[in-house]
Parts: C-alpha cells; sequence; structure tokens
C-alpha cells in the first residue's frame, strides 16, 4: 500500500508532457508558459518536437535556440503571431542565436495571421544547419514552401 502510493505521488510529480517516451522534449503552449512564456530558449544540445500549435505575443522571438546540435522538429504544427499583431513586432519566430552548428528545423508551418511579420526564422552565420519542408505565410497566405539544405 505505501509502495502504491509513493508511486502514485511521483507520477504525479513529474510532468507527464515534457518528455516523449524516446526522449525528445515536447512543446507546447503550455510547457512555454510553465517555462516563464516566450521566447521559448533551447539551450541544451537534443531533439525537440511540438506537440501543438504555439501563438508568439508581439515584442518577443518565439523560440530561441542557443546550443548547437539540435533537431526541432515542428511535427506538423505552426508557430504564429497574435491575432492583431503588428508587423513591426515580432522579432523571430524562430531564432538561432549564431555561431552554431548542426541545427536543424523541419516540418511545419512559420507565419503570421495578422497583417504581416519581421521574420519567420533568422539561421545566418550558423553552420551544418537545415531548414527543409516549412512552410512561410503571411496574412493566411502561403508565402513559399521552404527547404534548404546547405
Amino acid at each position: 500500500m505505501r509502495k502504491t502510493v509513493l508511486v502514485m505521488l511521483a507520477t504525479a510529480l513529474v510532468p507527464f508532457c515534457a518528455f516523449a517516451v524516446d526522449g525528445v522534449v515536447l512543446i507546447n503552449q503550455s510547457t512555454v508558459t510553465a517555462a516563464g512564456g516566450f521566447p521559448y530558449t533551447i539551450s541544451v544540445a537534443g531533439s525537440y518536437k511540438l506537440s501543438g500549435n504555439l501563438m508568439v505575443p508581439s515584442l518577443v522571438d518565439g523560440i530561441k535556440i542557443e546550443a548547437s546540435n539540435v533537431t526541432l522538429d515542428l511535427n506538423g504544427f505552426s508557430i504564429t503571431t497574435v491575432p492583431g499583431t503588428p508587423s513591426s513586432s515580432v522579432v523571430y519566430l524562430i531564432d538561432v542565436v549564431f555561431p552554431l552548428t548542426g541545427v536543424t528545423v523541419r516540418n511545419g508551418t512559420l507565419g503570421s495571421i495578422s497583417l504581416g511579420f519581421h521574420s519567420p526564422i533568422y539561421m545566418q552565420f550558423t553552420s551544418g544547419t537545415v531548414a527543409e519542408d516549412l512552410t512561410l505565410l503571411t496574412s493566411g497566405q502561403s508565402l513559399a514552401h521552404w527547404e534548404v539544405q546547405p
């Protein structure tokens, strides 16, 4: 009985949405809020995957990557601005802080559902980076299907 109570307590205290079964860190609006809000900073190498859409408020980056050897799989989800966000107020939806190596961002949609955005993704001055299978949107219309492999 005592062991069962301890197992139940331990299970309740471990955040169930933090890691997928395979060690991938899951990111959604709730985990971003629990981590202190935007920008959501990735500062440790590893695999990260969206488990839901992200809505980024004005005047902040969405996800800031500050470590080399990071894979961010958008998992078919989107990172967009909050409705009504002025076009000049979003800095980057994904910002890869340079100089980093081995960063991959793939499989999802980046864009604005208001009148434009400053820039969906910033990966300049990085090496060994891959951006693949990304769709960029502005005002709900597709700009391009972006696939870059250096």
